[in-house]
């Protein structure tokens, strides 16, 4: 591939057709091999790239997306490699319910993508190798990468498992440009976890992303400032980060299809059409958006716990519905409990076979923190609201209203077992997982869950 590709952008709302540099792959291949060898610290920086890096972001700030690429399939052929080089796809096994999480490369061109049935994934590629998910492997690969990239800046943002937000504003300059610290960045993921990473840069948060999947895998787009316009005039619409097929769909009907229409399109009648969400596709289309990249340890409390499941099969069976309520009030409630948390608002969603989806929930007059105070709401919300004799495909459990646990009892709000009774229980509980894993102990009543 080319040191740099060029794009002019069509004339638009933007004005004339200005040159897009990004798609920046080789662009220290001019160093010797002795300087790529010598640790950024000491390397030779060229002060006029500097100066001119500065005129270009001036008054801006530098944000970084690092997004994994397919990040559960490449830690699954990086443990074993026979599957590299195979169409592995994670997230469920054929023949049971569930969608897939991600695929390797090899498995995307048979049409496979996240969040497609596991069923479809099949028919597409029989010969896929499918895995199920390891949550605990994924998640101390993923604090690898995190700390990987605190060596680089202290403002870092983990978006998810596989993507994180960092602020590299002033501090690019040690490194020549910002696009070289990036680099820098992906070299050091790939030498030390055998990963790769593709990346975005631009001066806010939604830009970063969306330029970040422009060139996968392993790829680096670098968005400047004064480039916005040409980057974003001719992308579909779809490439908005928040956009799902019902708004595209909208959006086309209005004859909006590319992000330069979206930007000429009048605002009064976007946000009247959709809302609030209207005037920000708006804001988006033209390139503004937020900068604030919030470090982990100083982000907000979480607002809401929640864990839903797809059944095996369709069932209307009470039993099972309640054993798998049963196994989501623990998870949701061992969640709550590992962040401190207690709660006073649980909310019940279910999904019927015909995929028409209900949720509903009760504030409680105290605040709760055991598994069983979680289940029963949920059962009473469940009674209260299940049309009989339709089979439910879907259900899950939400806790909300969240405040930190002072350790201070409950009243006794329930007949035969009171609330600071069912805690102790949990906390018991929750040790012997710590030391033997989830599935060390559980309820009775969970063993209907596949019946």
């Amino acid at each position: 591939m080319p040191a740099e590709s060029k794009k002019i952008a069509a004339p638009g709302v933007f004005g004339k057709g200005r040159e897009l540099t990004h798609l920046i792959r080789d662009e220290s291949a001019k160093d010797s091999a002795e300087e790529k060898k010598r640790p950024w610290s000491i390397r030779k920086v060229d002060t006029q790239t500097i100066g001119k890096n500065r005129h270009k972001w001036s008054g801006h700030k530098v944000i970084v997306h690092l997004d994994m690429d397919a990040f559960f399939a490449a830690i699954e052929q990086q443990h074993c490699p026979q599957l590299k080089g195979q169409p592995v796809i994670i997230g469920g096994l054929p023949g049971y319910r569930g969608v897939v999480s991600t695929c390797s490369y090899e498995a995307r061109v048979f049409g496979i993508k996240s969040a497609m049935p596991t069923a479809e994934a099949f028919r597409r590629c029989p010969v896929g190798i499918f895995l199920e998910t390891s949550g605990s492997k994924y998640t101390y690969i993923s604090i690898d990468v995190l700390n990987i990239l605190r060596e680089f800046s202290p403002i870092l943002e983990p978006f998810s498992i596989d993507e994180a937000f960092v602020d590299i504003t002033g501090i690019w300059e040690r490194y020549g440009t910002p696009a070289s610290m990036v680099k820098e960045m992906q070299m050091m993921i790939e030498s030390r976890t055998g990963l790769t990473a593709s990346a975005g840069i631009a001066h806010n948060k939604i830009l970063a992303k969306m330029a970040s999947g422009m060139d996968k895998p392993n790829g680096l787009t670098l968005v400047e400032p004064g480039t916005v316009g040409a980057f974003l005039e001719n992308l579909p619409v779809e490439t908005v980060w928040g956009i799902g097929p019902a708004t595209q769909n909208a959006l086309s009907q209005l004859g909006i299809l590319t992000i330069g229409q979206l930007a000429m399109y009048d605002v009064y009648a976007l946000r009247k059409i959709f809302g609030v969400h209207g005037a920000a596709l708006h804001e988006i289309a033209h390139g503004r958006g937020d900068s604030t990249v919030t470090p982990y340890y100083h982000q907000p409390h979480e607002k809401s716990i929640g864990h839903e499941t797809t059944l095996p099969n369709d069932t209307d069976s009470i039993d099972v519905i309640r054993a798998n309520l049963r196994v989501l009030s623990e998870r949701v409630g061992r969640r709550m409990r590992k962040s401190g948390y207690e709660t006073k608002r649980i909310k019940l969603k279910f999904r019927y076979s015909d995929f028409s989806t209900f949720s509903r929930e009760r504030t409680l007059t105290d605040y709760v923190r055991s598994d069983l105070a979680i289940f029963q709401q949920a059962v009473k919300l469940l009674d209260d609201n299940l049309q009989k004799a339709r089979a439910i495909r879907l259900v899950g459990i939400t806790v909300s209203h969240l405040r930190e646990f002072k350790g201070v009892a409950q009243v006794e709000i329930f007949e035969e077992l009171c609330e600071k009774k069912n805690s102790c229980i949990c906390d018991v509980m929750d040790k012997i997982k710590d030391i033997y894993g989830d599935k060390s102990i559980t309820y009775l009543s969970s063993s209907f869950r596949y019946k």
